[in-house]
């Protein structure tokens, strides 16, 4: 492949982590604008026979659990939206397998891909200042309060959260790969990260802060020595951390609401944070999936869950709000897949643990886009977005790279060459 289609590719990942928030309206939902971009880089690629195979495989696999679905009782109440969207998706999934090959093939192509990264956080940032000086002339409106009377502005992106887990790869980068991240996207590159955060702080990035040093945490486990040290810097970094959410109304009426409501559910009643409400909605409708429905409701389907959420019933506000998207991509995932869901989300966190103490960069670009998947169950992402569409195509890829050694090692012929030469011996 020619070094003009490596680069190519390389920005087309790219585009997929950080343009995702640019959608295109299809029947009630948002495809993103990077579609455009998937058809000529697709035949760039030179798709062969295998790809169409694999596409159509997906295609019968998706369709063949949606009728098992609607076996158990379940109802597609957009059925034009779910069944259209799937064709869709397969393309993308298809498409992105053979990018990953490539990136994991080339040295140039990676370095492309973080370099077109770097690029995109400048415009990020661009815009983001670009925000703020148009509010400053009442021309921007936001509804999104920074702490100190400033609005946030969020870019490229449609809110706050969407702004944190579209950016948390990085954040695993910077915790666990500082070396790497430096000579992937360079100094300029990190100071970017921390104004785009500055400028558009939200609850979201102090949870993924929080998971990143949980994980730390439990990466240093081994050694004493590395514990102790790594629990006293933990302990410096989480400081402000907590002090945020003791002290910033905005953060610690979501946490208190939300454990209170977790502890006692009637206390939806009289909980005032619409966050914490949306979440726990989110909560009760991937487990009426679990209950009721095993394999879930069906693609973009969540919706029909949405009288079996006690918080949707308090108003028509909270019934309509979030109905599509579960506030989680984990409980979206489990409310449509049901236990399928469960078990990948499952599978991803091992996939996770498993690779914390592997040093190889294909390792960790492979981690800091599974964080990110893992991340975006604190907080909504669909199946489009960037972060759930490229780590589910790295799992997948880890699955049947697994499943081919399984079944390598479960075929091998033991060699008996020395017991025959043994028993010519004794002869």
């Amino acid at each position: 492949m020619s070094i003009r289609r490596k680069h190519a590719v390389a920005m087309g990942v790219s585009s997929v982590l950080l343009l995702w928030g640019f959608q295109i309206s299809v029947s009630g939902s948002g495809i993103p604008a990077y579609f455009i971009l998937f058809i000529p880089l697709f035949f760039i690629l030179h798709p062969r026979m295998k790809d169409v195979y694999f596409f159509i495989s997906l295609n019968v696999v998706f369709f063949a659990i949606s009728l098992l679905q609607i076996y158990q009782g379940v109802v597609f109440t957009t059925p034009a939206r779910s069944f259209g969207a799937v064709p869709v998706y397969c393309f993308a999934f298809v498409f992105l397998g053979k990018c990953f090959s490539v990136l994991r093939g080339s040295y140039d192509a990676l370095k492309t891909f973080f370099l077109s990264v770097k690029y995109l956080l400048f415009i990020q940032v661009l815009v983001q200042l670009v925000q703020l000086v148009l509010w400053m002339n009442g021309v921007f409106n936001t509804n999104y309060n920074n702490i100190m009377g400033m609005p946030r502005v969020y870019g490229l992106f449609a809110e706050p959260s969407h702004v944190a887990f579209s950016l948390s790869p990085f954040i695993y980068l910077l915790f666990f790969e500082t070396r790497l991240m430096k000579e992937w996207i360079g100094k300029w590159g990190i100071l970017s990260i921390f104004v785009i955060f500055i400028l558009c702080p939200s609850t979201t990035l102090v949870g993924i802060i929080g998971l990143a040093l949980f994980f730390r945490q439990w990466k240093s486990v081994s050694s004493i020595r590395a514990f102790a040290a790594r629990t006293v810097f933990n302990l410096v970094v989480i400081g402000p951390v907590i002090w945020s959410v003791i002290y910033i109304p905005a953060l610690s009426d979501r946490m208190t609401d939300l454990y209170t409501i977790l502890d006692d559910p009637s206390a939806i009643t009289t909980a005032l944070n619409l966050s914490s409400l949306l979440l726990y909605k989110g909560y009760e409708m991937a487990r009426a999936s679990l209950t009721h429905f095993v394999l879930g409701v069906g693609f973009l389907n969540l919706q029909f869950l949405n009288e079996y959420s006690a918080v949707s019933l308090l108003n028509e506000w909270l019934y309509e709000a979030n109905k599509a998207d579960g506030t989680s991509f984990g409980f979206k995932a489990v409310g449509e897949y049901g236990y399928i869901g469960l078990s990948i989300i499952v599978y991803a966190i091992a996939v996770f643990v498993k690779n914390l103490k592997k040093a190889e960069a294909q390792y960790v670009l492979e981690n800091s886009l599974i964080f990110g998947l893992i991340v975006t169950c604190l907080r909504g992402a669909s199946y489009f977005d960037g972060l759930p569409l490229l780590a589910s195509v790295v799992l997948y890829q880890k699955i049947c790279v697994s499943s081919k050694q399984f079944v390598e090692r479960f075929l091998k012929v033991p060699n008996t060459s020395h017991l025959h030469h043994s028993h010519r011996s004794s002869q």
